[in-house]
């Protein structure tokens, strides 16, 4: 991308200069010299690439009765940067595991981990002890306002560029526990990473500050590193580089050796006693950013090597994993030295000595990359193991040699090397398929036996951007959503490259890799000099891939539209105009295949005379295609498209090329039905589909009748509009009441908008409802008639899980009224985030009544029954049965529904079809009860106007919350006059002022498919 704003000011004054004196007959000669010029100092700027260099020599000691280390550190900085530098920023990311207010605990909570925000003060960690020095003199520093794991560091003297100073503190670790993140121990077990004092990247851009987090990664400087490791004689140690002392290396060998002739191990992970004696152990690396150390005393270690396939050189591997998993790491050197051969043959060698593997107890996530060691947590079998250690290793590519900023640009780094992941699968196990690492039984029941092993990768790519919910992908680590974080950053980056190779194809791809790799390793490069490389090397214009695939949310969709003779027409319903490969199949076997040029809209190509029977864009399943339903078609046959059609129970994985209806048997209850058996038929699991349906017939077996419900929604995600999607649906029931039933038709429109920041934790949408249905005020005297209803619904909630809220915002209107209310509802939490103290206010007015208004209509100041629920919008279990009828005898007509007035206690107090307003709060009792307390107090119009009302009226409680939001039950202790009045009469027990709520609604799976996040 040409960038004129790099020009500095003195030459845009001087091509001023020049062009005012110019005649206009001159101008045309001149045009050629500016742009010859400015082409000149782009090319200047970027020769003025820097990056400062960081060299650490470090003494470190592991105490490891009470986890803590003790070092000290000399930091060799120089400043190659054009720039005068006054201060110097580091990191101390062990603080990051210091309290519940740094960024790593509000990240995990937003994550719902609260590994950190719960744990006690002694498995939480932090550094301390620091007492920087510039060139022996103590310099004056200060933690950062937002975040305690950075510091500033103010120099005495400015630091000119070209010059070097030493800077040196000694520092000591508390290490916390290994279940909150990276750096941590288990027991006797430690994990050292991200541990020592480090300056901060200063390049082009400014300096580069940041906060340790798990979703985000790091950026650091080059340098050399010298670090010497003291701990008990009877640690064995993997850690960065060069293992330096002859000693260490002698007892590594006979460890191998050892292992290596063990023909099984033993179950025995115990921690043996540490050694009273110490040892010190120096480790050396040139041309790496970071440094990392792992220590156990149950270590087994193999050694092996691995001939590189360039320079021949040879690289020593190692493993070292304790016998927990010992049977899948007997292999690991395989892995180890096949990733380093594959990773070196298509990118670039190997340029270090030594490459390790370390199995330890990881918390973030599967494996974690450090400069020419990765540590390994668990894994399930040893594919997977291969495929994690092999990932982990190849960083040393993608973020270890070539030192991308990770935390602002992950798909530099996780993205292009899970695109190496994908091909390494697939070039060592080509016949692999997808079944083999989801298990016989779940890949059955998917139905997914046909799928080759990449197609995870697309899976989880189509999953969310069908549902509009799929980011850019060169978006910065806090950028994404969390399941976004792995769905884009490492599985649509990995498909999208694979696309790309496939167009180049193996070898033009390869060849500029390998310029990329030796331009810039050791170095930082940015999204735009990879981006540029690849389109000032490549034959090909690749500007829909970079300008659109990568960095917009534009899909790939094409479509065959028709086949007529030799001529294919195909359509471009996506927005991405990108080129596409068209198979032609006799029966399986392919006969012909070209890869046809972008089309933009339509287009009819015309096809070789060959013979064959389908077909097929992207037969490889190469292209990251958001439909590939349409993606084929036959030769011959009246139906050319034609699918098969199928019952399936349950679900399954969405095939091209079949038509599913799933079922699954269903039970149903209420009073007047009774239990009623049937089946739910439907079209959708995942991914979502336009078009979705389900029916619900379900056998009355009280009044030997055919009862149920079905729905139909039609899906628009529109990607250029504030929606994330429109559901259009019209929705069907009838159930029995008594003798009777009710019929409801109900048309409605779901509109929710996209959030407009990564707070995943924002709803915010609009719902139109219409209502064709038994009128329930004739219904309650045996006539049956039907009403219109209307309702409008706008909803916005933060379901944060700090301090939570909702706001409601509805209106209601039917013949005879018009009403409006508000709701807003308010959570102050405590206690891990899980209990906290509730408000809830609401506040209605009718806006219209006509004479023969009916007040069933009414607000309340306790919730709507299920008489009162008009649009039988939630299911009662005996929507007719009425407390004040029934005397309290049928426990069914204690159920109610928590809207209007939110009172629980039943009562006539408080309906009115003017206005009202009530206010509610509950909260947790210490402990893990699951009790609320509850109190409410209301007014309405009209209140106190009479003897049998107070102007406030108020009711005070407690909660058995049994599912949360789901099921509760209430428990009146006291309430105001007016409300006991009232109730006294009609419920004889105490038992009888007893309520529940059951919300069913709430566990609707097709509702939760489409709105599911992280």
């Amino acid at each position: 991308m040409f960038r004129y704003t790099f020009l500095p000011k003195p030459y845009f004054v001087a091509i001023f200069f020049i062009l005012s004196d110019i005649n206009i007959s001159k101008m045309r000669r001149f045009i050629s010299f500016v742009l010859m010029l400015i082409f000149f100092m782009s090319s200047l700027y970027s020769q003025n690439y820097f990056q400062q260099e960081v060299n650490y020599k470090i003494n470190v000691r592991l105490d490891d009765s009470n986890h803590m280390i003790y070092a000290d550190e000399i930091i060799e900085y120089t400043n190659n940067s054009p720039d005068t530098l006054t201060f110097l920023y580091f990191h101390l990311w062990p603080n990051g595991y210091k309290n519940n207010n740094t960024a790593l605990a509000k990240q995990q909570i937003n994550m719902m981990n609260k590994k950190l925000y719960s744990s006690s003060s002694e498995d939480k960690g932090y550094i301390d002890g620091l007492d920087f020095k510039i060139n022996g003199d103590s310099v004056h520093w200060e933690y950062d306002k937002n975040n305690i794991d950075i510091c500033k560091i103010y120099l005495n003297e400015p630091l000119l560029s070209g010059e070097k100073i030493k800077i040196a503190t000694p520092f000591y670790v508390k290490i916390p526990s290994g279940k909150i993140s990276r750096l941590g121990h288990y027991k006797e077990s430690y994990q050292l990473s991200q541990w020592y004092p480090k300056p901060a990247v200063y390049d082009s851009k400014g300096w580069h500050h940041m906060p340790y987090l798990d979703m985000g990664e790091f950026y650091s400087e080059y340098g050399n590193y010298d670090v010497s490791i003291t701990l008990p004689e009877n640690y064995i140690v993997g850690a960065t580089g060069n293992l330096e002392t002859k000693s260490e290396i002698a007892i590594l060998d006979s460890l191998a050796k050892k292992t290596d002739e063990m023909q099984s191990f033993t179950k025995d992970i115990e921690f043996p006693k540490s050694s009273e004696k110490v040892k010190t152990i120096r480790y050396t690396e040139k041309k790496i950013h970071d440094f990392a150390w792992f220590a156990d005393k149950r270590f087994n270690v193999l050694k092996g090597n691995v001939v590189l396939p360039h320079s021949k050189d040879t690289v020593t591997t190692w493993a070292f994993f304790t016998n927990y998993q010992a049977r899948l790491w007997k292999n690991a050197l395989e892995y180890i030295n096949d990733a380093v051969y594959y990773y070196s043959l298509w990118i670039g060698d190997y340029p270090y000595k030594n490459c390790s593997a370390v199995e330890g107890a990881l918390s973030a996530g599967g494996g974690m990359e450090y400069p020419t060691i990765t540590i390994i947590g668990f894994t399930s079998d040893a594919h997977s193991l291969e495929q994690v250690i092999m990932h982990e290793v190849g960083h040393n590519w993608f973020y270890g040699i070539l030192g991308s900023n990770e935390r602002d640009y992950p798909w530099m780094d996780e993205g292009i090397n899970s695109f190496y992941e994908l091909r390494y699968l697939e070039n060592k196990y080509p016949n692999r398929m997808l079944y083999q690492s989801v298990g016989g039984k779940l890949s059955q029941f998917l139905d997914i036996y046909q799928y080759p092993q990449r197609k995870m990768y697309e899976i989880g790519y189509q999953f969310n951007a069908r549902r509009n919910l799929d980011q850019e992908c060169t978006l910065a680590s806090e950028e994404f959503y969390a399941m976004n974080y792995g769905v884009i950053t490492y599985w649509k980056n990995a498909f999208v490259f694979n696309y790309l190779k496939h167009y180049l194809g193996n070898e033009e791809f390869d060849r500029i890799m390998k310029i990329y790799f030796e331009k810039w390793k050791f170095k930082h490069p940015m999204p735009d000099d990879f981006i540029q490389l690849f389109k000032d090397n490549a034959k090909e214009d690749l500007n829909w891939f970079f300008d659109d695939l990568l960095q917009t949310r534009k899909r790939v969709d094409y479509k065959i539209s028709s086949l007529r003779q030799n001529e294919l027409t195909v359509k471009n319903i996506g927005q991405i105009v990108s080129p596409f490969r068209v198979s032609l199949l006799n029966n399986d076997s392919i006969v012909y295949s070209f890869w046809n040029k972008a089309i933009s809209k339509k287009d009819c190509i015309n096809l070789p005379n060959v013979n064959f029977t389908k077909a097929v864009i992207d037969l490889e399943e190469a292209m990251p295609d958001v439909n590939k339903k349409n993606n084929y078609i036959y030769s011959t046959g009246l139906f050319k498209k034609r699918k098969q059609i199928g019952l399936k129970f349950l679900g399954s994985a969405e095939n091209p090329e079949k038509s599913k209806i799933y079922f699954a048997p269903i039970i149903g209850f209420n009073y007047y039905d009774k239990i009623m058996p049937g089946f739910l038929f439907y079209n959708s699991v995942f991914p979502t589909k336009k078009i979705e349906y389900f029916i619900m017939p379900l056998f009355s077996s009280g009044n030997t009748t055919l009862s149920g419900e079905a729905k139909i929604n039609y899906n628009i995600f529109p990607v250029k509009t504030p929606f994330q999607y429109i559901a259009i649906s019209l929705a069907g029931a009838k159930y029995s009441i008594y003798e009777n039933s009710f019929h409801k038709l109900k048309f409605e429109i779901d509109a929710k908008f996209k959030n407009q920041s990564i707070n995943k934790s924002i709803e915010n949408r609009i719902v139109i409802r219409n209502y064709y249905l038994t009128n329930l005020e004739n219904l309650l005297f045996d006539s049956v008639s039907y009403s219109f209803y209307h309702n409008v619904h706008y909803t916005y909630s933060n379901f944060r899980k700090f301090n939570p809220f909702e706001i409601n915002l509805n209106i209601d209107a039917g013949k005879g009224f018009v009403k409006s209310s508000f709701e807003g509802k308010y959570k102050f939490t405590y206690e891990n985030y899980k209990k906290g103290f509730e408000i809830r206010v609401f506040a209605g007015k009718f806006l219209y009544n006509s004479e023969t208004y009916y007040g069933n209509y009414n607000f309340r100041l306790s919730g709507n029954t299920g008489w009162q629920d008009y649009t039988y919008d939630n299911p009662f279990l005996g929507r007719m049965e009425n407390i004040s009828t029934t005397n309290g005898e049928h426990i069914l007509s204690q159920q109610f529904m928590k809207n209007d007035g939110g009172f629980t206690t039943y009562t006539y107090v408080g309906q009115t079809n003017n206005w009202i307003a009530t206010i509610g709060v509950k909260t947790n009792i210490p402990g893990k009860l699951p009790i609320k307390l509850y109190a409410n107090a209301g007014t309405f119009a009209g209140a106190g106007s009479s003897t049998s009302s107070q102007i406030v009226a108020f009711e005070t409680g407690i909660e058995l919350y049994i599912i949360p939001d789901i099921f509760a039950v209430y428990f009146p202790v006291s309430m105001s006059k007016d409300i006991r009045q009232e109730n006294a009469p009609i419920t004889k027990t105490y038992i009888e002022k007893v309520r529940f709520t059951l919300n069913i609604n709430k566990l609707n799976p097709f509702k939760y498919a489409k709105d599911f996040i992280l």
